[in-house]
């Protein structure tokens, strides 16, 4: 059994209210069961989410909120069983719209046998390579193969690179 708000120490309901604050605005809080408890010198917050887009959003959130090094993060997915193949690819363009804010009309994402084929092409290399530890944090895939492209610079900016040069 948990500790009522009254019970738990200052700290906790203070981190608690700032994370459920900060959560609200990009997950639907009240879908995610967030539990905060500090033992042997460490705070551990842990929560539940329902895909592994709101799992990330989740981890990154508390990790900004929570600067101090004795601070644990735990975030589990629910548990929904066997995922189709159309499913996981589904979790994958979720995480890649949320957590990157990628439009996803230049990207296809297909999921054969648990291993995730990602093309098409997005505006940077960092995001190229955020895509790909994204989809592969996805529970089960196993492997990705990435044929993502970097955007081209337009004419126009690259004549104004050439330019300032």
């Amino acid at each position: 059994m948990g500790l009522s708000v009254e019970e738990m120490p200052v700290e906790e309901v203070h981190l608690k209210k700032r994370l459920t604050r900060l959560l609200a605005k990009k997950v639907d809080i009240g879908r995610t069961k967030l539990r905060i408890r500090t033992a042997k010198g460490f705070t551990h917050v842990f929560a539940f989410v329902d895909s592994e887009a709101e799992r990330h959003i989740v981890e990154e959130i508390t990790r900004r909120a929570t600067w101090s090094a004795g601070v644990r993060v735990h975030v589990r997915v629910r548990s929904t069983g066997p995922r189709s193949d159309a499913r996981l690819a589904g979790e994958i363009l979720q995480c890649f719209s949320r957590c990157l804010g990628l439009d996803l009309s230049a990207i296809v994402v297909e999921v054969r046998g648990n291993v995730a084929h990602l093309g098409g092409v997005v505006p940077s290399l960092s995001l190229r390579g955020a895509c790909e530890s994204l989809a592969r944090g996805v529970a089960g895939i196993t492997e990705v193969v990435s044929d993502l492209r970097v955007m081209a610079p337009s004419d126009g900016q690259a004549r104004m690179s050439a330019q300032a040069a």
